[in-house]
């Protein structure tokens, strides 16, 4: 992957995962300690801000999927990592757009936990993979 695809993917997730952050803390707050937590209208536009980089996440999915995982796939040593960070992203995706556009409460309440539990994944996800990546093309003399 060439150094502004692998930068703009690893900006757009940390903000992914801020937003994500600061949009679910308030919840966890109140449901797990009873406080109630007033973030006003931040809160919103940080899930405005939210679903526009999630947008640019699919972009640059895209991107990483045409020009790294199908020349990457046929090597044996990262397929694992790989195959969960795509797992993940996949996935992120589904439960992103049920929470749009799913009616039935429990359908939303479930993605809503799901797509959380796998947002905070993604980064653990994320630096097993690049670090896989570095080490094995340290290893490999490509560094």
């Amino acid at each position: 992957m060439n150094k502004w695809t692998k930068r703009s993917y690893g900006s757009v997730m940390l903000i992914l995962t801020m937003t994500g952050l600061w949009a679910v803390l308030p919840d966890w707050f109140e449901n797990t300690w009873a406080l109630t937590v007033d973030w006003g209208p931040g809160r919103l536009t940080m899930m405005e801000i939210h679903g526009f980089f999630a947008m640019a996440a699919l972009f640059l999915f895209g991107v990483v999927f045409n020009s790294h995982v199908s020349r990457r796939y046929k090597q044996r040593k990262k397929r694992r990592s790989g195959i969960s960070m795509l797992t993940c992203m996949v996935l992120m995706a589904i439960t992103g757009g049920l929470l749009y556009y799913a009616g039935h409460p429990t359908v939303r309440s479930l993605s809503s936990w799901l797509h959380t539990v796998l947002g905070c994944l993604m980064g653990g996800l994320a630096i097993w993979h690049g670090r896989r990546s570095r080490l094995s093309d340290q290893a490999s003399g490509r560094a």
